[in-house]
């Protein structure tokens, strides 16, 4: 059930749930991958939820999507969870594209 969060609180959340995921996935590899990203991880969705101008409807979809992702992952249908998690991932980097017209979407790193 959706719930009221500030942006930040939410996008850390986000990221401790993508963790946790890919933990209970023993993917040792994403894992590395996402600790040694975590900093530009952060700054680009951080970046791109203040440039949102409908960030609740974006976090309402995005924990949707994260309920939808972990159903499939504890029913054991990984393959169906992994194709979640990659649109979900397109689903945010394709709307951040979208709130950036007229906007210069920049690293702040």
């Amino acid at each position: 059930m959706p719930f009221e969060i500030e942006p930040q609180a939410y996008l850390d959340l986000d990221a401790k749930f993508h963790r946790a995921l890919v933990k209970a996935a023993d993917n040792v590899v994403v894992d590395a991958l996402m600790s040694s990203l975590h900093d530009s991880i952060r700054g680009y969705t951080t970046l791109c939820a203040s440039m949102t101008d409908d960030w609740e409807d974006v976090r309402i979809r995005l924990q949707k999507e994260h309920e939808l992702i972990l159903d499939a992952f504890l029913r054991g249908q990984h393959g169906s969870a992994a194709n979640l998690v990659a649109e979900h991932i397109d689903n945010y980097y394709n709307h951040a594209r979208i709130s950036e017209r007229g906007n210069e979407l920049r690293s702040p790193y």
